[in-house]
């Protein structure tokens, strides 16, 4: 007979050996026979350990019959590289030894004996003939070993305090005093062991994560020492500091937990910056620079992908032909930095990782502030991340994790929807809480996300419901303006400056885009109208390959009778004429003048003179283009100089991974800007100028659709919205564009304004409404470019910016060229047309160049 006898609400197990009997209180419980077998064949291993953990989670009193030979592991470890083990690696062994007896009976001696008791009383409990322990002040209490997260019904001193120097303490349980919804206090008071809270687009994600640190600590009592909040980025850490400032809480990113665990094995550790990367790939990787092409940004991509997506290296290197011996390149490069006490940003998570798998002890140290985890932002975790946190989080596996699969942004280094989706896979029993209401976004926005998301097959989303706490109907609240490229900043200034004249303030009001280069229109537009704004883009924009080149084109196309040097070298390095080195630098080593360019092809003679007098002919071309407006000269730069080739070569050449702009983004962001300044001879230095203004934090915000996720703004402007940005040519998952663009338009709190092309609307904005037969459908031919998928950078052959089909040109039809540049074709010829801007000036555009058509679908432009 057991005495005293557990509360079966507590869910204890009882183990006992092969042939003895079963101690009655367990009489009509549930019996798992364990065997050798089962503690070493890893498969059985595994299902053992979800059977062991189902019934903890449930607290379902279980028999466990465990075999004499039966040793489960106590220090478990691996030196297999992370990217060898599964995406739900734990150490099995390790938490099958302590689930099996954390709440459980050693009844194998024939005597039921609760093992936590000796520690309690050498921690100033004492015996107690009505319960496990009594503590000083006489009342009596359960030892529990079920999750800490459940209500307890009985007086309990649960075991987690037996491990913190503090005095033991009854479970306490007060309810959440934050004023919160129904369905968010669902969430912050959730019993489950572990736990998916689905948090939608403006449904309080942050305020649940801080309430439910709020509750462990205030409500319940839960050491410090034993909870941690994690977040994405330091804005987010920052926040959730600020709304638990009053709490002894540990609140950190999840960079600076792996940068921590890495102090603590190597504390001389010190970080390499981006610069010292790509020098170090530079002197261990067998390639050699090349023209319109960036070589190392590959490797660098791959050990992006090698170390958060736990891609093999050797899949990488086999699938594409830019990285070569990329294994070992990889291999070289983290001696090195070992050799050094150097980390780089994704090291810290990967060496964390390592010293994790390696080292029993750190982990176990490392595992008691993480006994009970806080996830924000859980649908951006890496495989990496979730292989930290899973080793963190051992043996209780106590992981609350807050996202919303819907805004999935970072694949390209393995984020996916298919944790949260699958949530219950990774923590068997696990609850799931759903938070319904977006109380930020108008009902007009919320509508539209639903559409938009409805996109999405059901399989790769968690099914959820999504409703707006308001109720008002504003016409105004989004709005879709379809107008010429060349007009999208000037309309967004526009419309900036009635918000302004309406007292809105310019910090309430922000305009985003899918990449970072396009916002420069916008930015110069608003320094020109006196618009105090932030500054995404700096003067060092100037410098980037795409630009700088189209620069030199026009101070070269622009100099009059003395040309630069330096200018014309750069201009024709980026032409399609193919001109040797030794003549570049003979190009950049003076001045020159139009007869002495007709003389220098001269004596070059053969081959190389066609080259230079096809490039000397572009010149002449851009010239005359810059006679009528910058913008028409930057098109012919674009179209006659071949520079769109070239800088679509080079963006082809680094994996949309790495890049925050293409080349390809800038030129089409220096096409607008020039058209905000027609004269082609002072273009270079006034833009300079409109780079150098001054900067106001407090201004009208400018930035990218992925720095401001989770922030809100009372006015948004989602900036091009424009096929080929969003979704963006360079990506291949169209899902998780349509999620970045869903987390573009519910930013807003009272208006979301989406300015996309007239000529080339994203398909997204036809799917903020419900499906209807007359939404424009993509052909056949206009979806990605063709790219071979699992490689760093995957290389392929230039190709148009949309492959679409072909607009065959005739006069009277309107067109648009690169870089937004929209005419009227008044004139054919052999080579191609010519199109009349309504700046009064025309613009050459060849056959064979990419273009929109009078139907509004991109293709090649042909005679016929």
């Amino acid at each position: 007979m057991l005495t005293p006898t557990p509360p079966t609400e507590l869910g204890r197990n009882v183990i006992i050996r092969p042939g003895q009997p079963v101690p009655d209180v367990w009489s009509h419980a549930p019996q798992l026979h364990i065997t050798a077998a089962d503690a070493t064949d890893t498969p059985r291993l595994s299902q053992l350990v979800e059977r062991l953990t189902v019934a903890w989670a449930t607290r379902t009193p279980t028999v466990l019959r465990v075999d004499h030979d039966v040793a489960f592991p106590r220090d478990e470890t691996t030196t297999l590289d992370p990217w060898l083990l599964p995406h739900d690696f734990t150490f099995l062994g390790e938490r099958a030894r302590w689930l099996a007896a954390v709440n459980s009976y050693d009844a194998t001696d024939g005597s039921p004996t609760w093992p936590h008791i000796r520690h309690a009383l050498t921690r100033g409990a004492g015996p107690s003939d009505r319960a496990d322990v009594a503590l000083p002040d006489g009342t009596h209490v359960w030892l529990d070993g079920g999750p800490r997260t459940s209500r307890p019904t009985v007086r309990t001193v649960h075991i987690d305090q037996l491990t913190v120097d503090r005095p033991l303490t009854v479970e306490r349980w007060a309810p959440s005093t934050d004023g919160l919804a129904a369905d968010q206090r669902a969430a912050v008071e959730a019993d489950e062991y572990a736990c998916r809270i689905v948090s939608p687009a403006g449904s309080g994600k942050t305020r649940v994560l801080t309430a439910r640190l709020r509750h462990l600590l205030d409500g319940r009592g839960w050491h410090p020492q034993q909870v941690t909040a994690l977040a994405y980025n330091n804005r987010a850490a920052a926040e959730m500091r600020d709304r638990t400032g009053d709490l002894d809480g540990n609140v950190r990113t999840l960079h600076s937990l792996g940068y921590a665990i890495v102090r603590d094995a190597v504390p001389d550790v010190r970080m390499l910056d981006e610069r010292g990367q790509r020098d170090l790939v530079a002197r261990l990787a067998p390639v050699r620079p090349a023209a319109n092409t960036d070589v190392y940004a590959p490797y660098l991509d791959g050990f992006s992908r090698v170390r958060l997506g736990l891609v093999a290296p050797d899949a990488i290197e086999n699938a594409t032909d830019d990285v070569p011996q990329f294994a070992r390149v990889l291999h070289r490069y983290r001696a090195e930095l070992s050799a050094r006490h150097l980390i780089d940003f994704d090291e810290q998570v990967h060496t964390a990782l390592r010293v994790l798998l390696t080292d029993p002890q750190r982990r176990r140290r490392w595992q008691h502030s993480c006994t009970h985890l806080l996830v924000d932002e859980a649908q951006d975790l890496t495989p990496a991340f979730w292989l930290m946190l899973r080793l963190l989080a051992a043996p209780q596996m106590q992981v609350h994790a807050v996202g919303d699969d819907d805004q999935t942004l970072y694949a390209y280094v393995g984020a996916s929807p298919t944790y949260l989706v699958d949530y219950a896979k990774l923590f068997p029993a696990a609850g799931s809480h759903a938070l319904e209401v977006n109380y930020r976004s108008p009902p007009a926005v919320v509508d539209a996300a639903i559409h938009l998301l409805g996109r999405i097959p059901p399989t790769g989303r968690v099914a959820k419901t999504i409703r707006a706490a308001r109720t008002d109907r504003d016409a105004d609240a989004l709005t879709v303006a379809r107008v010429d490229a060349a007009d999208q900043a000037r309309y967004v200034t526009d419309k900036i400056t009635g918000l302004l004249d309406r007292d809105v303030a310019p910090g309430d009001v922000a305009v985003l885009c899918r990449v970072n280069a396009l916002l420069l229109p916008v930015q110069v537009a608003l320094s020109v109208a006196g618009i105090p704004h932030t500054a995404p883009v700096g003067p060092q924009v100037l410098s980037r390959t795409g630009v700088a080149a189209a620069l030199a084109w026009l101070r070269a196309a622009t100099a009059g009778n003395t040309i630069p040097g330096d200018a014309l070298a750069e201009a024709a390095k980026r032409s399609s004429a193919k001109i040797r080195g030794e003549h570049l630098r003979t190009l950049a080593s003076r001045t020159w003048t139009e007869r002495n360019l007709r003389q220098l092809s001269k004596d070059v003679g053969g081959w190389d003179a066609t080259q230079l007098v096809d490039f000397f002919q572009q010149l002449r071309d851009v010239r005359v283009a810059a006679r009528v407006s910058t913008a028409a000269a930057l098109a012919a730069v674009r179209d006659v100089g071949g520079l769109d080739a070239a800088a679509d070569e080079l963006d082809r050449s680094v994996s949309a991974a790495r890049q925050s702009n293409s080349h390809l983004d800038e030129l089409d962001a220096l096409t607008q800007v020039a058209d905000l300044h027609p004269d082609a001879p002072t273009f270079v230095d006034w833009l300079g100028d409109q780079l150098d203004a001054r900067v106001d934090r407090d201004g009208v915000r400018l930035a990218t659709v992925h720095s401001t996720k989770g922030m809100e703004f009372a006015h948004v402007f989602v900036y091009a919205a424009n096929d080929g940005i969003v979704p963006h040519r360079l990506v291949d998952d169209l899902d998780e564009e349509r999620r970045v663009f869903h987390v573009a338009i519910t930013r807003g709190r009272t208006s979301v304004d989406v300015v996309a092309s007239k000529a080339a609307t994203s398909r997204f904005v036809f799917e903020l409404r419900p499906p209807s037969k007359t939404d424009p459908r993509p052909t056949p031919d206009s979806g990605r470019p063709a790219r071979r998928r699992g490689g760093a950078g995957t290389r392929v052959q230039p190709t148009p910016r949309r492959r679409g089909s072909t607009v065959v040109a005739a006069v009277g039809d309107r067109i648009t060229a690169s870089g937004g540049i929209s005419g009227e074709i008044v004139d054919m010829s052999d080579d191609g047309v010519s199109i009349a801007l309504r700046s009064g000036g025309r613009v050459s555009v060849r056959y064979g160049s990419q273009v929109t058509g009078p139907d509004g679908r991109l293709g090649t432009l042909t005679a016929s």
